[in-house]
């Protein structure tokens, strides 16, 4: 085998070795189209995904505008402790108002009877306090 045979079947061992190279180049580039359509996919889903999360933000964020609008819990506490001085005191009035109307009762009934007991009784006073009663229509 003279010099220019072993070069061309190096050659040959070459171009086989190119050949095997290509098929595994092509592979690659089918795997790698394969890739980038799964990366788009991917990107179309971070795309929607950022807008949802954008939205979320912008929530949250109006959220914490009407927090800070909200009463604090220390304004909360002065308005209940106004609203309970104010109830203590219609309650005071209440329980003073229910106790005079017992005396107050107490003492129509004594004053009743007494005009009773005087209109019973067979003077002018009486005659008047019966003709009051007539005139009221309470007798």
């Amino acid at each position: 085998m003279n010099g220019d045979d072993r070069i061309y079947k190096k050659l040959l061992e070459h171009d086989k070795r190119f050949d095997k190279n290509d098929k595994r180049w092509e592979e690659n580039n089918k795997r790698w189209e394969q890739n980038d359509k799964r990366w788009e996919e991917n990107n179309k889903r971070w795309e929607q995904n950022d807008k949802c999360t954008n939205r979320m933000i912008k929530k949250l964020l109006e959220h914490d505008e009407k927090f800070e609008k909200m009463a604090t819990s220390e304004e909360v506490q002065t308005i209940k402790n106004e609203v309970m001085n104010s109830l203590d005191k219609m309650t005071t009035i209440l329980k003073r108002m229910d106790e005079e109307r017992v005396f107050t009762a107490k003492r129509i009934e004594r004053v009743e009877n007494e005009t009773e007991r005087l209109a019973k009784e067979n003077t002018q006073h009486a005659k008047d306090i019966r003709q009051i009663k007539l005139q009221l229509k309470i007798a």
